[in-house]
């Protein structure tokens, strides 16, 4: 009932995560709608606007890696909902603001909201989903397409109906519904809290050398010393006082910047996170300003918010095909990616070549193609190349340096219209741009490929120097030993078999009593058996007779016995005494020899129940034999 009940609440940790993407990012496409708006109201340039706008989604990704450290203390559930509540509050508190830079304090709050969300969002699923984390994380993201299909519109109707105010009362309204969505995020498992949260910090504690250690000590142990001896100076204890907060503070940024995590995928780190800043750049930057450039283009005011529906309707397409795909195929996520980039750079290059609404609304299709599925394949690929005790670090810092890009690149862009009074200009920058990305996750997958054969090769080549010899030298010596053990295996088997058979022969060679003899072979004596018995038995009665013994009575063909050789032929015959005889002395014959008895020996009291044969002259406990 419980594993039953893990399985279905991941899903729902899925809708949550979508309900994120939903806000977080329409959001900003619905701030890209009201941008014209600001720009006349406030009188500000284009520039000041897009820094205001952009200070949410810069806040959002720069509060990321004190969010992870957040998860760690308090727990995803807890994290998320405090993020819900800070963000609904902010976004409705903007109704309130009159002036830029309240707009931009209230953003700013909403953004550590959203910051506290989008961390969760992604760890809790990874933790939920684990190798089927890519295919679901473009499923969940989902929530960004029909958040910038759907908000948008939305803005442009409520804008109509309530002014800017209005609008900004009914979004934070809107935005409270995260407080639900937080109240779903939570680990798979209880034992994974303390596994998952804790793994990159006892393994940046363990990286630090002993002295670090040893040096904290000794600073508690001396700090301890100077309230105790007033002798020590005042100077001594404030350097000791202010080395341990150093060390403290060292310790907490390497905490906080996943200083062990970048160590250890540096290479993911030089390349692919430069990838995510520039990426950063491009989608901020087209998503703000997507409206503004087909209202610099002529494109009624009216149509102009169709834009970010045509943009959305191709990341719908591109995140269905990409969550089929990464269900099937998941390795091929870091080669999608240099795909959708490289379709991308081709979408922003075609922008200024027509200026009519239809050509547009297709470039914008092909635009939101490129970038949203380069938005969805970075993540899958970090959840394939990152190793998983690295994973949330290196998110915080993706998200950490995405924010710090995302800080300027509103100002910046409108910056540049500002100069150069173009937007085409502006999506050729951007095309320039994506094209490096292309270049830089080409190189890297390169080197990785590169890199991943060199160490098979020297797999190999450890194999073929050290093991190779060692296994070369051992085997005589192994087949040596084998064959030694075969050999007596096999020795020992024939000795079994030849012994078994001897004793076969001598079974079947045994003598036995002439009654049961005649009836196994059922033919009539020859003469020369018939002379044997009568040899045997002349002797047996001789011997007999030269102790004075009266055997008469025994002279019965029950008390004959023959044996057979190898022919089937009788070869000797042999006088069976079922009981001993006295002698004259005082001695019985039979039993072992002679031996003394006390009192009268009798024939009744030596009588026996059976009968054995053994050779002439021998006895057994229960019969005699003589020849």
């Amino acid at each position: 009932m419980a594993d039953r009940e893990k399985e279905s609440w991941r899903f729902i940790v899925l809708l949550g995560k979508c309900g994120i993407s939903f806000f977080s990012q329409g959001l900003l496409k619905s701030y890209g709608i009201l941008v014209p708006v600001m720009t006349t109201q406030f009188r500000s340039s284009y520039a000041i606007v897009g820094l205001i706008v952009s200070m949410q989604f810069t806040a959002t990704f720069l509060f990321c890696p004190f969010a992870q450290m957040m998860i760690k203390r308090f727990g995803p559930r807890q994290t998320s909902l405090a993020g819900g509540t800070l963000a609904g509050i902010s976004i409705s508190c903007l109704y309130f603001a009159n002036t830029p830079i309240h707009i931009g304090v209230f953003l700013v709050l909403a953004g550590l909201g959203f910051g506290m969300l989008f961390q969760t969002g992604y760890v809790t699923l990874k933790d939920h989903f684990g190798d089927q984390y890519g295919s679901m994380n473009t499923f969940s993201i989902l929530g960004t397409v029909l958040g910038t299909a759907a908000l948008p519109m939305l803005t442009k109707e409520l804008y109509e109906a309530y002014g800017l105010h209005g609008t900004f009362l009914v979004l934070g309204a809107l935005t409270c519904n995260l407080i639900a969505v937080g109240g779903t995020m939570r680990y798979r498992r209880v034992t994974a809290r303390v596994q998952s949260c804790d793994a990159d910090y006892m393994a940046v504690r363990s990286s630090e050398p002993a002295e670090s250690t040893k040096k904290e000590d000794e600073a508690s142990i001396d700090c301890n010393k100077s309230e105790n001896f007033s002798n020590e100076s005042i100077a001594q204890s404030s350097h000791r006082f202010l080395r341990s907060v150093m060390e403290s503070l060292r310790l907490f940024l390497t905490e906080l910047f996943a200083i062990h995590a970048i160590k250890e995928e540096r290479f993911y780190a030089t390349f692919f996170l430069t990838c995510q800043l520039l990426m950063e750049f491009v989608y901020i930057g087209w998503t703000i300003f997507l409206v503004s450039y087909g209202l610099s283009i002529g494109i009624y005011p009216t149509l102009a918010p169709y834009l970010t529906v045509a943009s959305a309707a191709g990341g719908v397409i591109v995140r269905i095909f990409l969550t089929i795909l990464q269900c099937l195929k998941p390795r091929w996520s870091p080669h999608t990616y240099v795909l959708v980039n490289g379709i991308t750079t081709v979408a922003l290059f075609l922008y200024p070549v027509s200026k009519s609404f239809e050509y547009t609304m297709c470039c914008s299709v092909v635009a939101g193609i490129g970038l949203h599925g380069s938005y969805a394949c970075f993540y899958a690929a970090m959840g394939i190349l990152v190793a998983p005790n690295n994973f949330p670090g290196i998110l915080a810092m993706s998200f950490f340096e995405a924010g710090l890009m995302s800080a300027g690149t509103g100002a910046l862009v409108g910056y540049l219209y500002d100069v150069t009074e173009s937007f085409e200009t502006v999506y050729m920058i951007f095309g320039n741009m994506t094209s490096v990305i292309v270049v830089l996750a080409s190189t890297y997958l390169f080197i990785h490929r590169r890199k991943k054969q060199l160490e098979s090769r020297l797999h190999y080549v450890d194999h073929k120097i050290f093991i190779m010899p060692v296994n070369s030298s051992l085997n005589p010596y192994l087949h040596t030993i084998s064959t030694i053990y075969t050999q007596y295996k096999r020795r020992l088997n024939q000795e079994t078999t030849e012994t078994k058979t001897r004793i076969r022969t001598l079974l079947s060679y045994a003598p036995q009593r002439m009654c049961n003899w005649l009836s196994s072979y059922s033919r009539d004596l020859d003469d020369d058996e018939l002379k044997v018995i009568e040899r045997d038995l002349a002797d047996a009665m001789t011997s007999l007779y030269s102790e004075v013994l009266k055997v008469e009575e025994f002279l019965r063909v029950e008390n004959l016995a023959v044996q057979a050789n190898g022919a089937g032929r009788i070869s000797r015959a042999f006088l069976v005494l079922d009981v001993p005889l006295p002698l004259g002395d005082g001695k019985i014959f039979g039993l072992n020899g002679s031996k003394d008895v006390d009192g009268p020996s009798t024939l009744s009291n030596y009588r026996t129940s059976s009968i054995g044969l053994q050779s002439a002259g021998a006895t057994t406990n229960s019969g005699f034999l003589i020849k």
